[in-house]
């Protein structure tokens, strides 16, 4: 039998060293790709969904904001509420009765509406009588007729109350309305600023003496021009005292009578009435 050659068994361990080295080693695995900052574009139908939506979006909101106004502008509104008119004559016709005060009623024109009557004592005690006006429509713009007793017995006090009706305004001349002659006054405003030449500035017209009328200090005042004010002390209406009244002398006269503040106020409560 004959022998392999040397060379041959070298060549046979090689190949056994290879195929073991083979068999034994783990296979090497490919390298990672590394990763990219930049995003991949989108694909054209994934950029087609989102510009999509996105409109649809604006869309709905649009015709859910014409919806919620179309509903809004068919609701019913309530129509504005004005004030209630009071029966300023009748009233007066009550005082003038039960008190013998000759008070007054205005009527300015028919876009103005008494809407409160009281009297009653003041801060200060002096019963005096007073009527609300406001101006139709819109109520904005309010003015007052005040009136109290001017004789002997106010004394001092009469001067102090002219001041709280006027806002303590200031003497601005002298007007001429309705047979008689008022004092312009110009106070504070609504603000509480001094007035100025606006028409919403406070002002007052006075009436005191002899030839006021009813023979009671009167002012009429409110946030508005004098020719408004004019109007008012142009339309004045004194209510003529009963003869079978029972109250307290004419204000007028030289004695006042026996009507204090006090019963004044209590016996007229039920005539209280405030806007």
């Amino acid at each position: 039998m004959n022998r392999p050659r040397d060379g041959w068994a070298v060549d046979g361990m090689a190949v056994l060293a290879a195929y073991d080295e083979a068999v034994t080693s783990p296979p090497e695995q490919p390298a990672a790709p590394e990763p990219s900052s930049v995003a991949p574009a989108p694909s054209a139908p994934q950029a087609g969904r989102r510009g999509g939506n996105f409109r649809s979006l604006v869309i709905s909101m649009v015709i859910m904001t014409a919806v919620v106004f179309a509903f809004v502008a068919l609701l019913p509104r309530p129509a504005q509420r004005e004030r209630a008119e009071v029966d300023a004559g009748r009233k007066a016709g009550q005082i003038a009765t039960d008190q013998s005060w000759p008070v007054a009623t205005s009527s300015p024109g028919d876009d103005w509406r008494a809407t409160s009557v009281s009297f009653r004592a003041d801060p200060q005690g002096l019963p005096t009588w007073t009527v609300g006006y406001h101006v139709k429509p819109g109520d904005d713009v309010y003015v007052t007729l005040a009136q109290t007793q001017q004789s002997s017995g106010a004394g001092a006090a009469l001067p102090a109350w002219v001041a709280r009706q006027t806002k303590n305004g200031r003497e601005d001349g002298f007007v001429s309305s309705g047979g008689r002659d008022w004092s312009k006054r110009s106070g504070l405003d609504a603000t509480g600023a001094a007035s100025s030449g606006e028409a919403s500035a406070f002002r007052s017209l006075v009436a005191q003496g002899p030839n006021s009328p009813g023979g009671l200090a009167t002012v009429i005042a409110g946030d508005t021009s004098y020719e408004v004010l004019e109007r008012f002390a142009g339309s004045l209406t004194v209510t003529a005292v009963s003869s079978v009244a029972t109250g307290s002398a004419s204000p007028g006269s030289a004695s006042p009578g026996s009507a204090s503040p006090g019963s004044a106020a209590s016996s007229v409560g039920a005539l209280a009435r405030t806007s």
